[in-house]
């Protein structure tokens, strides 16, 4: 036998498979002294209860490496009740003392060279395969909380180290990782830290709301999508790379243009037309002045024609676009405004300023037509850097030149990208 230093303390003899006590100074057998094994002495106790009355005298299993204490069931028995119960619920039994838990674990892993998976409770489940029965590795059942608070699962504050800590671990397999039941007043809070899907939707059978006191981001803060709780021009919609590129174009006739001489060298003719190579309107294997549609290329405009039986001669067309309220900015963006032109030779131009929100010039006489007897599209702007804004409104000059008599400049559509909120 070990030494016996202190009382209650418990020990089994595995030569003659008995348990006995430590009195302080020397080992009792717990059938009185007359040796025997355990379940001798349990049968003949007549209340079948173990007392440990008294603090000093607490059962304690001090367990050798390779030593298990095993509860496990008779050969070809079945459980009909609970095969492990700690139970206080009696009148007077519930605890008043901080600390104390039904039960407790302190399990230590210790370092070695090994990659080693350990676990304070391992629990393993093995279904019946019957359809309708129901089993759990862990299952609480919690009564209404009266006062205070009450948690089905608390798992306590660590203070963070360098390796990786995960509070709850879900494996690979499942149905489902996480139900949540109805009657729930809050299904999932967070405090702090966010939710993390990587991969896999959200989805609801109704209306999935979320309510939040300032925002909600979808993305980062920097590239995404923003909903504040009251809409904000500055801040609400798609952010950064998010945004979502918008083309808008401008079609002669443009709406609201209108044609203004600069009040020298202005006698000539302004028309519109359409030319189309898909419709076979205005067009020809050679372009000329009155078919400027390639008929070997799918070409399509509708434009506006300056000429004049005089040479030297020039005409301004002014548009104003308003800028949409779901207008962000340039930012990023190449080929920003471009514009179709058209020129009989190479003395004509079509020449097209741009001017932000404040009237002040970002381009200036941008020619748009490039090529003889073609449609050419080019920068009007390539990366405006005026003051923009929704509701404001960029206004562009086109300046129609031709500069030998009967020679013709025309302009087609004006495009405009930007970087929309919505």
């Amino acid at each position: 036998d070990p030494t016996c230093s202190t009382a209650g303390d418990l020990y089994f003899n595995d030569v003659d498979d008995t348990i006995k006590i430590c009195n302080g100074t020397a080992w009792e057998a717990l059938d009185g002294g007359g040796g025997g094994d355990l379940d001798s002495t349990y049968d003949a106790d007549s209340d079948k209860i173990l007392n440990v009355d008294d603090a000093t005298n607490d059962l304690h299993f001090r367990l050798s490496a390779g030593s298990q204490v095993v509860f496990d069931m008779a050969t070809t028995t079945a459980p009909t009740v609970d095969m492990a119960n700690i139970n206080n619920s009696g009148a007077s039994q519930g605890t008043v003392t901080d600390a104390v838990d039904g039960l407790s674990i302190d399990f230590v892993s210790a370092s070695d060279a090994a990659v080693d998976t350990n676990a304070g409770a391992h629990i393993t489940i093995i279904d019946s395969g019957d359809s309708g029965d129901f089993i759990s590795g862990l299952q609480v059942t919690a009564g209404t909380a009266s006062a205070g608070t009450q948690y089905g699962i608390s798992i306590d504050t660590i203070t963070g180290g360098g390796g990786t800590e995960t509070a709850l671990n879900i494996g690979n397999g499942w149905d489902t990782g996480i139900s949540l039941g109805t009657g729930l007043t809050t299904g999932i809070s967070v405090a702090s830290g966010g939710i993390a899907v990587n991969g896999g939707n959200i989805t609801s059978t109704g209306t999935l709301t979320i309510d939040a006191t300032s925002a909600v981001v979808l993305g980062t803060g920097t590239n995404g999508f923003r909903v504040d709780e009251t809409w904000s021009d500055s801040t609400s919609g798609f952010t950064g790379t998010a945004r979502p590129v918008r083309k808008v174009t401008l079609v002669p006739e443009y709406a609201g243009a209108v044609l203004t001489p600069d009040t020298s060298s202005n006698t000539g003719t302004m028309t519109s037309d359409f030319c189309s190579s898909t419709q076979n309107v205005n067009e020809a294997s050679t372009p000329t002045d009155a078919a400027p549609c390639d008929l070997d290329l799918t070409e399509e405009h509708n434009y506006y024609t300056w000429t004049s039986n005089q040479a030297t001669q020039d005409y301004d067309i002014w548009v104003r676009w308003q800028i949409p309220t779901d207008f962000s900015n340039f930012t990023g963006l190449t080929d920003t405004v471009q514009a179709y032109g058209w020129r009989t030779g190479t003395s004509e131009a079509v020449q097209i300023s741009m001017f932000d929100n404040n009237g002040t010039a970002d381009a200036t006489d941008a020619n748009v037509a490039t090529t003889n007897t073609q449609w050419t599209l080019n920068d009007i702007d390539d990366a405006p850097g005026g003051t923009y804004a929704q509701g404001g409104y960029i206004t562009f000059k086109i300046h129609m030149v031709n500069s030998t008599a009967n020679n013709d400049a025309k302009v087609g559509e004006i495009i405009i990208k930007y970087n929309a909120k919505l």
